[in-house]
């Protein structure tokens, strides 16, 4: 295109930009107001301390059919409510996305024992900037109930779970959100083991186990970890309780195993171990089973010591193939090319006809 035609074009989109509403169009950054709620028990009334609280606004790419695009994570924080229920989140600066459609904003509420709450503006269906900025039950006294069964309360609590994802996952343009809402992913795997330890739910998936499972899975491939860093350096600082509740253990280590021999197709195992200051004791929780007594804090297991041999036989070997390992493979069965490849850093790799993929 020619300059003598690219200089009108840019007039008429001036002009059409100069048509919109006050406030439509915004490029520095805004203030969402201040926030003050009160969070009590439904039956009794009493001011509830603890509640965490997940505030998220964003905003949404606008398409030739008006959705469906990619959504913004404009902002994305989380509290606690005080020893009087009192929930106050303070006014927060937020970089809003011109052209893009705003999607009213919500809080998410949780407290174990208790049925999850969504509350949210509600009077635009389509807002515009200046009605995001607000938020409609400021004052309120918002009522929490206890859940009238298990279904019910499991049902909240998967609810508030896939709502947590919707916050970094695809089509999104900040992949890092998880790194703002830590204390409700660590609420939510307490939650899991609780039920697992109990025998409620033995088998839960939880964003914790996911994140730290697919970085051990693809490793710097891994499209968060290459983004936003490690999350299983990051969780490090993010401690559980100790068996008995007593405390928060101290020393946290945790490791992912990818197990297809105990379990049926591909199971992410996330083992979590530390030191509890109470009775002085070294434990190790595995996802699905519970709590194991420990000599140390090792991660170390023993099919780690087989694989290291069997894919030391491979590299060592000059065909790469069944002929060096036949010994450690009864079926002589070879890594593949991609495997035999990357076999220094334990991937795939067969043992006696079995698949034992650690990391």
């Amino acid at each position: 295109m020619s300059k003598c035609h690219q200089k009108p074009l840019l007039l008429v989109l001036l002009s059409l930009i100069s048509l919109l509403p006050a406030g439509c169009v915004t490029f520095g950054q805004i203030e969402i107001e201040p926030i003050k709620m009160t969070i009590v028990d439904s039956v009794t009334g009493d001011p509830l301390p603890g509640v965490l609280a997940v505030y998220h606004l964003e905003s949404e790419e606008g398409t030739l059919t008006g959705h469906g695009g990619r959504h913004a994570q404009l902002a994305i924080f989380e509290v606690l409510t005080d020893q009087e229920g009192v929930l106050y989140i303070p006014p927060q600066k937020v970089r809003p996305r011109p052209f893009w459609n705003y999607r009213n904003p919500f809080i998410y509420l949780f407290k174990s024992g208790y049925e999850s709450a969504f509350i949210g503006n509600a009077r635009h269906i389509i807002p515009k900037l200046s009605d995001v900025l607000g938020w409609e039950k400021n004052g309120a006294t918002i009522k929490l109930k206890k859940p009238e069964s298990f279904e019910k309360y499991i049902q909240r609590i998967d609810s508030f779970k896939y709502a947590l994802e919707h916050l970094y996952d695809e089509p999104s343009t900040d992949s890092c959100g998880w790194k703002k809402v830590p204390r409700a992913i660590m609420a939510l795997e307490q939650e899991a083991m609780s039920f697992e330890t109990s025998g409620k739910r033995k088998h839960n998936s939880t964003i914790l186990r996911n994140l730290i499972g697919n970085e051990a899975f693809s490793g710097k491939k891994y499209g968060i970890v290459s983004h936003c860093g490690s999350p299983n350096e990051f969780f490090q600082a993010y401690s559980i309780p100790c068996p008995d509740g007593s405390t928060m253990m101290t020393k946290v280590k945790r490791r992912s195993q990818v197990d297809e021999i105990s379990h049926v197709g591909t199971s992410i195992i996330l083992y979590t171990v530390g030191y509890c200051p109470t009775d002085q004791k070294y434990w190790l929780y595995k996802a699905g089973e519970g709590w194991y007594v420990r000599d140390d804090l090792s991660l170390i297991f023993p099919q780690d010591k087989r694989l290291s041999e069997y894919c030391e036989a491979i590299v060592k070997s000059e065909k790469g193939g069944s002929q060096a390992v036949g010994a450690l493979t009864p079926d002589k069965e070879a890594c593949s090319g991609h495997c035999r490849k990357y076999c220094r850093e334990q991937c795939n790799c067969l043992y006696g006809g079995k698949q034992l993929n650690f990391y």
